[in-house]
């Protein structure tokens, strides 16, 4: 048994309770640090159409749906809450304009409510390698497996597919 007193220690096994780990399922390229609470900026990956390092965020006040430089602005950070599965919400960070908020597709396009576990508003972080993902709906969402894009210098809505123009990667905050 492994156990952090203050650095790790090997003990032989027994129930100490206060050696307990939590192990989490993750979709490949997660680490258990980029899980709630931790915050994420989501940024366009090498060869994501022209939009490499710009990240996606909502901002209210320009009208939902916006995309600028990265520039490390914790107002456009974004909570990954697992439900299981490989399946996550994706949630507006605690310093954007309107925190708790989550993305879902519907109707075309792109919307948002009060984040709580809505079964049809989950999204899969698909691995492209490299650390590098597709942002796809699930299979039980409003509009399933539908992927999100920079294209002409807004957000976008595609059937999903290994698009290699499409891809995002996340940077870490939290």
């Amino acid at each position: 048994m492994l156990c952090l007193n203050p650095s790790w220690q090997a003990y032989g096994a027994w129930s100490d309770p206060a050696c307990k780990f939590r192990l989490t399922e993750m979709a490949f390229g997660l680490k258990p640090f980029m899980l709630q609470p931790a915050e994420n900026w989501i940024v366009g990956a090498k060869g994501h159409r022209d939009y490499e390092n710009y990240m996606i965020f909502w901002k209210e006040s320009e009208g939902g749906t916006y995309i600028y430089r990265y520039n490390g602005d914790n107002r456009c950070r974004w909570v990954l809450k697992p439900k299981g599965g490989g399946e996550y919400w994706l949630i507006t960070g605690s310093q954007t304009e309107e925190p708790g908020k989550m993305l879902y597709v519907s109707h075309g396009g792109f919307h948002f409510h009060n984040a709580w576990d809505d079964p049809k508003c989950t999204w899969q972080i698909v691995s492209a390698g490299g650390g590098d993902f597709w942002l796809a709906t699930s299979a039980n969402h409003h509009e399933a497996n539908r992927m999100v894009y920079i294209n002409n210098g807004q957000w976008s809505l595609a059937n999903f597919w290994h698009d290699p123009a499409t891809k995002f990667r996340f940077l870490l905050h939290g």
